[in-house]
């Protein structure tokens, strides 16, 4: 038995020429260990690959400490591969080494998977950002000249119709002398025909007059063949007197007969003075007509006038409107062209970033077991509550609508805020037992809950819907339910549709956790995701 077997450490004895003498290892006596030349007490030397060995003087022999540097080669090159941005290497350390290696590996690949999926989306983004921009470009360009032109054609319009506007200043100007000369034809009229009925009077006045003379010639007639009776009757002494009669009575003939004449000329006077008056009576009725359509053409040149104003007035704030939009159309020409610089610049830096986290080769598939195994949960979990959901509305218990088109009410004085939907009490009864389930099968797994794509999260577990205190620190970890997450990860694990996602984040309440999540489908609907957590460390 060797003496060397009570040490625990591994240990071998050899004399000066390196020959093992003795070991508490499974080593032939006498076999070469080490070179002679090595042999120095108090050194460590390399004996290989995997060991190296303290050296310490036992008498005329030399007692050698074996230490296994295996574990620490490994850990070498884990460090090597890592300093290569390599996470994809095998990890061969084992214990608490192995396992914290391969959490910290797979919580870095997963950041890093997360990275570069951001700096592709933004990269697409960007791109997408700089056609628009470009685009942008191109139509306020357009709009530019579209709205040069839309300028011309506006001051040549506003040149007419200040043209017109004059022109209807000058035709109100002319219509007023017209409506002004229209009034003086008119008194005039009104004149000539107050004359002609004063004249129409004399002449009546005149006949009246003619018709006494006419009957004072009769009498006179009459007076003097009585005379003329008498003379005759005195006969030689009455001689003289006849001759006097005949003569009276041929004045009086001829007096009659001139009256005739007289009345005869009258009747022609009246007949032509009525005649005018007639048409003078027609004429003024013309002048009103005339002067009516004088009133309503003044009018008419008064409302163009008002109007021509008006749109002098319309045209002028159009053009003034048009110089605003073509200065406003310019500002957005320069933010377009900044933004394009700026898009371009993304672009540009956005690459560089995916450039850089594509130096590293992550692992494709699962980076750690429990990333696999979180997923095979969940996904059956997702499963589950989206046939709970569908069984719920073909039950009649609520609708897709509801379901789909929830309104998120406050609810008043709570801190951190909570609010409610339409769907809370239907989740409150079916998704406890499946999420609780779930959590209670396997008990390294810190949450498992439905969320929808706005990160609202109707049902927490039983373990977050802690009693709320008033003390909003308590209640921030104690009770989450009813509660909208509108982190990257609260907002991502609603709405993506991919198989799963894999998150790494650091919580609200400050630990660090890896959330996995999949889609919840109600009747081919995406209605949201179920998310659970767990901690690799």
């Amino acid at each position: 038995m060797s003496v060397l077997s009570a040490i625990k450490c591994p240990v071998v004895m050899v004399d000066a020429q390196g020959r093992i003498v003795d070991s508490n290892q499974p080593l032939t006596p006498g076999n070469a260990f080490i070179e002679p030349a090595q042999l120095r007490a108090g050194t460590c030397v390399h004996l290989n690959d995997t060991q190296k060995g303290f050296i310490e003087v036992d008498g005329e022999h030399f007692v050698i400490t074996l230490q296994n540097t295996e574990g620490r080669s490994r850990v070498v090159q884990a460090f090597n591969a890592i300093a290569q941005c390599q996470l994809d290497f095998p990890n061969q350390l084992k214990g608490d080494l192995g396992r914290a290696l391969a959490a910290a590996v797979a919580t870095l690949n997963e950041a890093l998977r997360q990275s570069l999926d951001s700096a592709t989306n933004v990269e697409g983004s960007a791109a997408d950002l700089a056609r628009r921009a470009d685009n942008l470009t191109t139509r306020t360009q357009t709009a530019a000249a579209q709205l040069e032109e839309t300028a011309g054609a506006t001051r040549e319009l506003e040149s007419t119709i200040r043209g017109n506007l004059e022109a209807s200043e000058r035709l109100v100007e002319q219509s007023g002398e017209l409506t002004v000369q229209a009034n003086h034809g008119q008194t005039a009229l009104g004149k000539t025909l107050e004359q002609m009925e004063n004249v129409k009077a004399q002449v009546a006045k005149t006949g009246s007059i003619l018709e006494a003379i006419d009957q004072i010639a009769f009498q006179t007639n009459l007076l003097a063949l009585n005379a003329a009776v008498e003379a005759a009757r005195a006969g030689e002494a009455g001689r003289g007197f006849s001759v006097v009669a005949q003569e009276v009575g041929a004045l009086a003939g001829r007096a009659s007969e001139q009256a005739k004449g007289v009345r005869k000329l009258l009747s022609g006077v009246t007949e032509a003075t009525e005649q005018g008056l007639r048409e003078v009576t027609d004429v003024q009725g013309v002048m009103g007509s005339v002067f009516s359509q004088i009133s309503a053409f003044n009018e008419s040149v008064q409302a163009i006038r008002v109007a021509s104003n008006e749109q002098s007035l319309g045209v002028t704030a159009a053009a003034d409107s048009v110089g605003q939009i073509s200065d406003l159309n310019e500002q957005n020409r320069e933010l377009a062209e900044q933004l394009n610089e700026l898009s371009a610049t993304l672009t540009s830096q956005s690459g560089f970033m995916r450039n850089s986290l594509e130096v590293f080769s992550t692992c494709q598939g699962f980076s750690h077991p429990m990333h696999r195994e979180a997923a095979v949960i969940c996904n059956a979990v997702a499963t589950q509550v989206g046939l709970a959901f569908e069984a719920a509305v073909r039950d009649g218990h609520i609708t897709e609508s509801a379901l789909f088109s929830p309104e998120y009410r406050r609810v008043a004085g709570t801190d951190p805020v909570r609010f409610s939907t339409g769907f809370d009490s239907l989740c409150d009864q079916i998704l406890p037992p499946i999420q609780e389930a779930a959590l209670d099968d396997n008990d390294w797994l810190i949450y498992m809950i439905a969320i929808d794509p706005q990160g609202y999260v109707p049902t927490h577990n039983d373990r977050f819907c802690q009693p709320l205190t008033g003390d909003p620190k308590k209640d921030l970890a104690g009770n989450r339910t009813k509660r909208i997450f509108e982190d990257r990860v609260g907002k991502t694990a609603g709405s993506h549709q991919r198989d799963h996602m894999i998150l790494t984040y650091r919580r609200d309440t400050g630990e660090v956790l890896t959330d996995l999540s999949c889609p919840v489908l109600i009747n081919g609907r995406h209605w949201g995701g179920v998310r659970c957590a767990y901690s690799l460390a």
